[in-house]
């Protein structure tokens, strides 16, 4: 769990104007955000890649247990394309142990976190696409499928392939 070290101009983002202060403080502040991840995209390998540059925006960076800085929080310059280094949804339904680094669930970290999804969720809505029909949308829900589980928090689940003819356009 760690904060996120803003870059300079990370409130004029997409992401985190959004955000009201307090929140931001907190994530700049608090160790609110759950990171599991090794090999993150070292800040400098990032600045001497002109594609990634050029359509990414570095937001946040942090640095690993061993001390090494990777970029946490990137958008798309010119996309609705978001990537974070962490785990928004866990505070909230993680309730697992990992060694001597569990999960934070304080009041804090499930609302800076619930921000961030709330935040993704209201871009998903942006889109256009809507089921074929009510009876399309009913067989898809989450309900119809049973996650695969396995020796961790996650719940991965397997879909069939679909075609496009399910969706329509708004």
């Amino acid at each position: 769990m760690m904060p996120l070290d803003f870059t300079s101009d990370y409130q004029q983002s997409r992401l985190f104007s959004s955000f009201p202060d307090s929140l931001l403080s907190i994530l700049e502040s608090e160790n609110v955000t759950t990171n599991f991840h090794h090999d993150g995209i070292d800040p400098s390998s990032y600045s001497k890649n002109s594609q990634l540059k050029g359509f990414f925006h570095v937001l946040s960076t942090n640095k690993d247990a061993l001390g090494r800085p990777f970029v946490s929080t990137i958008e798309a310059w010119q996309y609705p394309i978001y990537g974070v280094q962490w785990h928004p949804e866990r505070p909230q339904y993680d309730f697992s142990v990992r060694g001597n680094d569990p999960v934070n669930h304080s009041a804090d970290a499930v609302l800076v976190n619930f921000w961030t999804a709330y935040f993704f969720v209201n871009e998903c809505r942006l889109n256009s696409r809507q089921f074929a029909s009510r009876v399309k949308e009913q067989s898809s829900l989450i309900y119809n499928f049973q996650p695969k589980y396995r020796k961790s928090s996650n719940q991965p689940y397997f879909f069939p392939i679909s075609t496009n003819d399910e969706f329509t356009k708004k």
